[in-house]
């Protein structure tokens, strides 16, 4: 990972500066960029001072943004955040009429990372599936499966269904990030059946379920309450659907979470048993979890009895954390 890059105020302000020049002059029929000064990883202080300049267009917002895309340094998360609450408000306008630069799939891909990245608060008047409208329609450009994806994924559960036919339809194979979209969203509104016929529909275009789709499964049961069904799904990951669907410990974290916010210990230390047993390795976020919720629910005994079986994977981790909660929690 490359280091993170500090400036000091001033030098953010003659950067700006330098990069700014660099874009009002650069002939505005392309998105490329070769000679721009930019400093990379891009810095937060300095892309907000960028997008905040007035004499940054939303056009060419957009251009700096699709130049930067393009290289080798990928933009973080939360450089694609900034950009998406700078841009995405201004989409209709930028892509209506087309823009001065040609627009390729690479460029709508980078648009659809947008979406993907935005803030939950962002409502862009411009959703995602009117951009695939508009990629298809007005530029005449065929999405690929990353475009549906994203689509999807954004989606309510019956128009992802309706995008995924539509993908079929013409000939754009899904992939497995197709289906854990598709198999989580059907789940969370208690779709069970349909979830798994998409599961069986897989192996149809070159796809194997493995532990990610069915602890999406498993994510969505429980997000919508059915934790009997999600218990279900556990037991058939330990039994016979192969090595690739065993549950690790994001599945196990997942269901203890469920399981001790509804005040069903009893069923929550039958799965601890059961991962501990399996060899499950356990990380900070389970530790959390397991011992935050049974602190909640004063089970003391059986807090007791974790913390020894716990302790016994990694002493110091296990015990700096259950001090931070008691210290909190003041059992």
């Amino acid at each position: 990972m490359a280091p993170r890059l500090s400036f000091s105020p001033s030098t953010i302000s003659t950067l700006t500066a330098q990069i700014l020049s660099a874009l009002l002059t650069h002939p505005p029929s392309s998105p490329r960029f070769p000679s721009l000064p930019l400093p990379l990883p891009l810095p937060s202080p300095l892309l907000h001072s960028l997008l905040s300049s007035p004499s940054l267009s939303p056009l060419l917002s957009l251009r700096l943004y699709l130049h930067l895309s393009t290289l080798p340094s990928p933009l973080s998360s939360h450089s694609l955040s900034i950009f998406s609450s700078f841009l995405l408000p201004s989409l209709p306008l930028l892509l209506s009429p087309p823009p001065p630069f040609p627009l390729t799939l690479s460029s709508f891909r980078s648009l659809f990372s947008l979406y993907l990245h935005s803030p939950p608060s962002l409502s862009p008047p411009f959703p995602p599936l009117s951009l695939l409208k508009s990629m298809q329609f007005a530029f005449k450009i065929k999405p690929d499966s990353f475009c549906y994806n994203a689509v999807i994924r954004l989606s309510e559960p019956d128009e992802s269904l309706s995008l995924y036919r539509e993908m079929i339809k013409q000939k754009i194979s899904p992939n497995v990030i197709t289906y854990v979209s598709l198999v989580k969203s059907l789940a969370k509104i208690g779709e069970v059946k349909s979830a798994r016929e998409l599961i069986s529909e897989m192996s149809l275009y070159n796809c194997k379920p493995n532990v990610v789709v069915y602890t999406s499964f498993l994510g969505g049961l429980c997000k919508f309450g059915d934790l009997d069904s999600a218990i279900e799904i556990l037991r058939k990951m330990e039994g016979n659907l192969g090595r690739e669907c065993e549950p690790n410990i994001v599945t196990y974290t997942c269901l203890m979470k469920c399981l001790i916010e509804n005040s069903r210990f009893d069923e929550a230390l039958n799965v601890l048993d059961r991962m501990v047993k399996r060899g499950v390795k356990l990380n900070r976020v389970f530790v959390r979890t397991v011992l935050k919720g049974f602190c909640i629910g004063e089970r003391a005994d059986e807090v007791e009895r974790m913390i020894g079986e716990l302790m016994l994977k990694d002493p110091m981790e296990i015990y700096d954390l259950f001090r931070g909660l008691c210290e909190k929690r003041r059992l």
